[in-house]
């Protein structure tokens, strides 16, 4: 007997096809007619190279839709990803959907649920726990270190990361110059800029100024990215109400706008350089003037952004999962699961946000390991339901009258682990009794005790020689700040 039996993956759409034709026209005559602010001489100066129309009286700059196509056609629609040993990790495209923790806290949740400022053994632990979870494909400069300087702490985070975590990276600056450091930096693991071309370790976050404005620190990192040919992600933030039309279909076409704006600007400093259609949208709360992410409309705007970079065949990054909780509680898990079973659906390629709370300022360690677990599941569902053999229900087919058929069954015992997905020791599979028995935990108090055990377990890895040259780097540039020593040097 043959099977017809065809294997779908489950994906979910918000977005008709002359919709998206509806939003891309839009956003073509907004940057024909209205434009786009430019902060960057360099950036000016390339996309007038290139055949827009630049108002020098404002550093306006209008971007005809033929340049936006010519863009759009240079860009790869896929991009591969490599861990720090070298080995091919993520790949950006197509139907792959994977997990990072959110980025750029300022703030910890402590066990104990005291939230303050995070510290170097705070990110330490963080970059740790990230590498030794099963169902996070990248790691992000996740928390900013309060107890380094300001003009330090985006190196610093890349610097910390590398060291403790072998995933790849996404990560950003936060001053000006800083790029060409932490480029150094990744070249030093790759050993050497050309390799570094060849297997990608890290991606940049790029961000527009919502509305409609490239500030001169991100344009000169977008530029440098594409010369250097290492992947920006376009982070375009709009904020439906407040630096964004209240509308969906209104913030869908300016974060269209803004997003082929970046991508014409990355162009035209180096064709055919990685680009990711990325987003970070949140709404204005009318009643708490709060900023949500984890608000539905903003997950609809995310998922809308990534339907609209799937359009352009391009690999899609949408902030997902997090949650504006204060604390890890019934909200936190039903915004976070929400979120990434959304984005898994819409097959959003970097899905960024385990681990956070409070409106994307705080992380917590404990909330990382039990996102981990969402992950786990939700990248078992999208995978779909698949036969596993003709007939299908061949265990029918036997002794059925045996209590024990199933099982113990051949098929059973040949297909169990990879038809069902297995949580790790956060989710309680335990009848009541049991799990009275064994002290009835809650989910927060098993995610401390699998924190305490994965940093017990940690062991570095990279060779003591790269630590060193790294720890150079870092060094050197803390010296120029006028720090004589850092809480961490490797």
């Amino acid at each position: 007997m043959e099977s017809s039996f065809e294997s779908i993956r489950p994906q979910m759409s918000l977005l008709s096809g002359s919709a998206i034709e509806e939003i891309k026209n839009e956003a073509f005559e907004l940057l024909k007619k209205v434009g786009i602010k430019v902060g960057c001489e360099e950036g000016l100066d390339l996309l007038a190279r290139g055949g827009a129309k630049v108002d020098s009286s404002n550093n306006r700059v209008y971007i005809p839709e033929t340049l936006i196509k010519e863009s759009l056609n240079s860009c790869p629609s896929e991009i591969k990803l490599f861990n720090r040993e070298g080995d091919e990790e993520v790949v950006l495209g197509g139907k792959e959907v994977n997990f990072v923790p959110g980025s750029s806290a300022p703030l910890i949740r402590e066990g104990s649920g005291t939230i303050r400022e995070a510290t170097t053994e705070d990110y330490l632990e963080f970059t740790r726990i990230t590498d030794n979870l099963d169902n996070l494909d990248l790691q992000s400069t996740a928390l900013i270190p309060g107890d380094v300087p300001d003009e330090l702490a985006d190196k610093y985070r890349l610097f910390i990361a590398l060291i403790n975590c072998s995933k790849p990276i996404m990560t950003g600056t936060f001053n000006s110059g800083s790029f060409e450091v932490m480029k150094d930096m990744l070249a030093v693991i790759r050993g050497g800029e050309e390799k570094l071309k060849e297997k990608p370790l890290a991606m940049f976050d790029c961000c527009p100024t919502s509305p409609l404005n490239w500030d001169e620190r991100p344009c000169q990192d977008l530029i440098s990215a594409a010369r250097s040919m290492v992947p920006a992600e376009i982070i375009s933030m709009p904020m439906l109400g407040v630096s964004a039309p209240i509308t969906l279909t209104g913030g869908l076409v300016q974060h269209t706008a803004e997003t082929l704006s970046g991508i014409v600007l990355h162009q035209m400093a180096n064709s055919g350089a990685p680009v990711i259609y990325g987003g970070a949208s949140a709404v204005f709360d009318m009643q708490t003037s709060a900023t949500p992410m984890s608000d539905i409309g903003a997950m609809m705007m995310n998922s809308g952004y990534c339907e609209m970079g799937k359009s352009f065949d391009l690999p899609t990054q949408g902030f997902m999962g997090l949650s504006d909780a204060n604390t890890l509680d019934s909200q936190s898990g039903f915004e976070s699961g929400v979120g990434m079973v959304l984005a898994g659906l819409s097959g959003l390629n970097v899905v960024a946000g385990a681990g956070m709370l409070d409106f994307a300022k705080c992380h917590s360690k404990e909330k990382l390991v039990i996102d981990d677990e969402i992950c786990g599941a939700i990248s078992h569902f999208i995978n779909g339901i698949h036969s596993r053999g003709v007939p299908m229900s061949k265990d029918l087919y036997g002794d059925i009258d045996r209590s024990d058929y199933f099982l113990t069954s051949s098929t059973t015992l040949e297909w169990f682990k990879r038809e069902h997905y297995f949580p790790g020791q956060v989710i309680s599979r335990k009848d009541e009794q049991t799990w009275e028995d064994e002290g009835a935990s809650t989910t927060e108090v098993r995610a401390r005790e699998e924190v305490e055990k994965l940093l017990s377990g940690y062991e570095p890895s990279l060779p003591g020689d790269i630590v060193e040259r790294l720890s150079t780097i870092m060094t050197e540039q803390a010296k120029k700040c006028g720090e004589t020593k850092l809480p961490y040097t490797g």
